[in-house]
């Protein structure tokens, strides 16, 4: 019987790199970046043995990880493809929220159609310094960041005291370099909302505000670059939500806009979607009652 895992902790792996074995030397890469900032990386180099019965450990591997990285390529969509895209089902579940499908694109082959829909993170060599920190964004477990020392023979090899240091390392970049970004972040969503509040034609406090509320998401969802783009819209939505004089329906949309908040950071679109239609049947469903109490 497959194990059940209730929570990002449960996972023995935090993401499985699945590849091409022609991509090993860009991909090794990838694992060692991954691994030096604290991620559990389920890397085929670094578990397999020889005698392993490899179709069983790789079977186990996925079970065992939270999240999948596809490395697509034109090696990976050649004769390796059938084999590498079973393994992806389990992730590209919508209904499956344990669970995270990453793909990550080496070159410039054409995208399988089944990946179509999902965001990519691209690897090519010019972009991996940007496009790193959204792939650390994606893997690292939720709960346990900075991660904490590695016991005995985790499959990171670092001692105790090397990830001790890396701690240090990490604490000191986030209050030398991240602190202020984070404070002008801030500020820019701050003014984005200001500038959003004001732009409304009529009152946002009600269910017609939060319905375009709503909308002016939805249509930043479908934007390049939407994961920088949604946030301040969000942010509005939630200043708004609040005033609400129904405070049932302000609770459940204050829900809705946090879940979509936390989906929004790890690039998880689908996700996002699927909580603005949650939304947008709460605000329908308040309207027909709020009409039905109306004396005729």
């Amino acid at each position: 019987m497959p194990t059940t895992h209730s929570s990002p902790e449960t996972f023995p792996y935090d993401v499985f790199l699945s590849d091409s074995a022609k991509d090993k030397a860009v991909v090794r890469d990838v694992a060692e970046r991954l691994r030096k900032d604290g991620v559990k990386v389920w890397f085929d180099e670094w578990v397999l043995k020889p005698g392993d019965p490899v179709q069983k450990k790789i079977d186990d591997g996925l079970e065992e990880s939270r999240v999948l990285v596809l490395c697509m390529s034109a090696h990976a969509f050649g004769s390796d493809w059938a084999q590498l895209e079973a393994g992806t089902f389990r992730f590209r579940d919508p209904l499956n929220q344990e669970r995270r499908f990453i793909p990550l694109r080496l070159d410039d082959a054409p995208i399988k159609g089944s990946l179509a829909q999902f965001l990519f993170i691209n690897w090519h060599p010019t972009n991996r310094e940007q496009e790193y920190a959204k792939l650390l964004q994606g893997c690292r477990n939720p709960t346990d960041w900075p991660p904490a020392p590695n016991p005995k023979g985790a499959n990171s090899g670092h001692s105790t005291a090397l990830v001790a240091t890396e701690r240090k390392k990490w604490s000191s970049r986030l209050s030398s370099s991240l602190k202020p970004a984070f404070i002008t972040l801030g500020c820019l969503t701050l003014l984005a909302a200001a500038i959003l509040w004001h732009s409304f034609p009529i009152r946002t406090d009600s269910i017609a505000g939060m319905e375009q509320l709503r909308r002016q998401a939805a249509e930043q969802l479908e934007a390049p670059e939407w994961y920088n783009r949604l946030p301040p819209v969000l942010e509005a939505w939630r200043q708004e939500a609040a005033k609400l004089d129904d405070k049932l329906l302000g609770e459940r949309l204050l829900q809705r806009i946090t879940s979509m908040e936390e989906k929004c950071s790890i690039l998880a679109k689908p996700a996002v979607r699927a909580l603005l239609d949650s939304a947008a049947e709460d605000l329908r469903d308040t309207s027909r009652h709020h009409r039905a109490s109306q004396p005729p």
